[in-house]
């Protein structure tokens, strides 16, 4: 009876290592929106009639965000990130050259399959990000709470301010690539010179 039983436990131990495991979750799909980083100023008028040109104080960490798109509207086109430069005159005249260099939006728009709140563990696991920086200190003065990190091979910023280390759907989010954003940059300086 002892052998039998030990034979028993030793075919359930091993049937237990060889059990089907549950798929590790897919990250959430690449948000459609990004696909409009790249669209020069003039086709993004086009194709969104309501939109106009303005500037968003809390655009990046540090600095404001020139964008298109309806002011009060869930996404912004960013364009530009400035300190006080003031590059609106080049977003009219160069509306065929300037192209846009990311979006501004909230986590929930970009992945609406998230729930209200999140950690960062989850949220990060959600959309496929395995580093990212949680910027927290005193050496952080405008950037404390924010959450920088990689995303789709773009730069990426996610406002945690109100809620320490959890993502909320409503946190801020700003996504850009900034070699468009420096080409638009590069632009705008000649046209002001």
């Amino acid at each position: 009876m002892k052998q039998i039983l030990t034979v028993f436990v030793l075919l359930l131990a091993s049937m237990a290592g060889t059990a089907e495991q549950p798929p590790a979750a897919e990250p959430a799909p690449v948000p459609q929106v990004l696909t409009e980083i790249g669209k020069p100023l003039a086709t993004l008028r086009e194709e969104h009639s309501n939109g106009v040109v303005f500037v968003r104080p809390d655009g990046y960490p540090d600095a404001a965000a020139i964008c298109f798109g309806e002011a009060d509207g869930a996404v912004a086109y960013v364009f530009l990130g400035t300190q006080g430069v003031d590059y609106l005159p080049a977003m009219e005249a160069c509306s065929e050259e300037l192209r846009c260099s990311g979006v501004l939006t909230t986590a929930g728009v970009l992945f609406p399959a998230m729930p209200e709140c999140m950690t960062f563990s989850e949220f990060f696991s959600l959309i496929g990000v395995s580093e990212y920086d949680y910027v927290t200190g005193e050496e952080a003065i405008t950037a404390a709470g924010w959450v920088l990190f990689d995303y789709d091979g773009k730069w990426a910023a996610l406002d945690t301010n109100a809620t320490g280390q959890t993502v909320c759907r409503d946190a801020h989010m700003i996504i850009t690539a900034p070699e468009i954003e420096e080409a638009n940059r590069k632009l705008a300086e000649e046209l002001s010179s």
